[in-house]
């Protein structure tokens, strides 16, 4: 995912860094660096009391990628969570690395130039039926604009190139005649579209220029489904186009109460928290998988995995506080798991973060990490090498089984999970894997 850094703002505060004033006088703000009394900052965006309820003001630096706001915030001081209800004048003015944001449903208002100067913002998701845009006699738009009030490209903006998706519930209300004259405005330049039908919330990325002329892709970026039971789609319509399904984005789904969740061979990454805290039972991850973000199933409460053979990657704590977890099977040969001091510790059996430590009652007669037996005294060699940390910790864990079967040593258990084998990496910070059709980091 590449992430943008740029932040061309001018400080001009003590308490907020701003934009030149407009050729009005008007001066922008976004990017708040000292937090005043009754600001709130949590995950990088600074809120303050909007009546009974909350507004979203500005944000910190280090906003990449894609932005989820959160339909709730408790604010300093309080006890009780406040309902996020407006997006403030300015909020995010000169964001340069934003690229997607979801906002909830609880949002009824956004004002004037909210998201002006974020030069990478191609995609807004609307999951509220019939939201406000409050602008200075209607000509403060407050997506995909510059400070002159033009359009980043307007070519793009016919074309496609940026995309506001409500739901079907909201649709009409952002299209018809009776719509206000800003989202009649939007409506006229055809980028209002619909969430497809999955609920799945998605990204297109065009890789091209970064390794290669690469296709353009598809990544899942969040969820605003009801069904619980979900199978991924391979391939996803954007404005009548297929888009295959590559990737799955950061805490995508974090949080997010599913019961199972199936994914199709052609995603090749599964980004960090992607899955994280949502209760899971049942994961099925074909071949074709090739890497696997740090805590990205954290919490979840599957039995068994299975490991097939294209992951190259699994990162740091990628299954810590699965606690029904008893039975890992892995694929393939020991390669994948000498890595020397680079080594990840993917969590198997262990309830929290950096502290090493297997769950009560973690014992080589209640769990096991099940390999290919024709390569079990090679593993256990590997394991041992690595005097006690990361995968030494596991050596005791280890045994044999036969693949073909997919049955593990005197257990006879099919895997909830199937995922490929892997080589574990770490780098700090970020695990980056490279694809064989583009970079992935994450």
């Amino acid at each position: 995912m590449l992430l943008f850094a740029g932040m061309f703002l001018i400080f001009n505060s003590a308490t907020i860094r701003r934009q030149s004033p407009a050729s009005d006088g008007t001066v922008f703000a976004g990017l708040i660096e000292d937090v005043s009394a009754g600001q709130t900052v949590v995950d990088k965006l600074v809120y303050e009391a909007d009546g009974a309820n909350a507004k979203v003001v500005g944000y910190r630096n280090g906003i990449s990628g894609t932005l989820k706001i959160p339909s709730t915030v408790t604010l300093t001081g309080e006890q009780s969570a406040r309902s996020v209800v407006k997006i403030g004048e300015s909020a995010f003015y000169g964001c340069s690395g934003l690229q997607v944001v979801i906002i909830p449903d609880s949002v009824t208002v956004i004002d004037s130039m909210a998201f002006y100067e974020c030069q990478s913002l191609t995609t807004v998701y609307m999951l509220g039926q019939n939201v406000a845009l409050n602008g200075y006699s209607d000509d403060m738009y407050p997506f995909f604009c510059n400070a002159d009030d033009e359009y980043w490209n307007s070519g793009d903006l016919v074309n496609g190139g940026y995309l506001i998706y409500v739901t079907s519930a909201g649709y009409s209300n952002y299209t018809s005649q009776n719509a206000s004259d800003m989202w009649q405005e939007y409506n006229s330049k055809n980028v209002i579209k619909q969430i497809d039908p999955s609920g799945l919330l998605v990204q297109r990325v065009d890789d091209t220029g970064a390794f290669g002329p690469f296709e353009e892709y598809c990544r899942i970026v969040g969820y605003a489904g009801s069904t619980t039971s979900l199978t991924i789609p391979s391939t996803i319509t954007l404005d009548g186009t297929p888009c295959e399904v590559l990737e799955i984005g950061r805490e995508a789904f974090k949080g997010v109460s599913l019961n199972s969740v199936t994914i199709p061979g052609c995603v090749q990454t599964i980004n960090g928290g992607a899955f994280d805290g949502c209760g899971l039972t049942s994961v099925t991850l074909n071949e074709g998988l090739i890497g696997v973000g740090g805590s990205a199933f954290k919490g979840n409460n599957f039995t068994t995995i299975t490991i097939p053979s294209t992951v190259s990657a699994i990162g740091n704590w990628a299954f810590v506080g699965c606690n029904s977890l008893t039975s890992v099977y892995f694929k393939g040969g020991v390669d994948l798991l000498d890595y020397g001091e680079f080594a990840d510790d993917p969590g198997f059996f262990k309830v929290n973060e950096y502290d090493g430590e297997f769950r009560s009652g973690v014992s080589s007669s209640t769990v096991g990490i099940y390999v290919p037996e024709d390569y079990l005294s090679d593993y256990i060699s590997v394991a041992e090498g690595y005097d006690g940390r990361s995968w030494g910790l596991y050596t005791d864990l280890l045994k044999g089984y036969d693949p073909s079967s997919n049955s593990g040593e005197n257990t006879g258990v099919v895997a909830d999970i199937v995922l490929p084998s892997f080589m574990v990496i770490v780098l700090i910070g970020a695990i980056v894997i490279v694809a064989k059709r583009r970079k992935i980091a994450y």
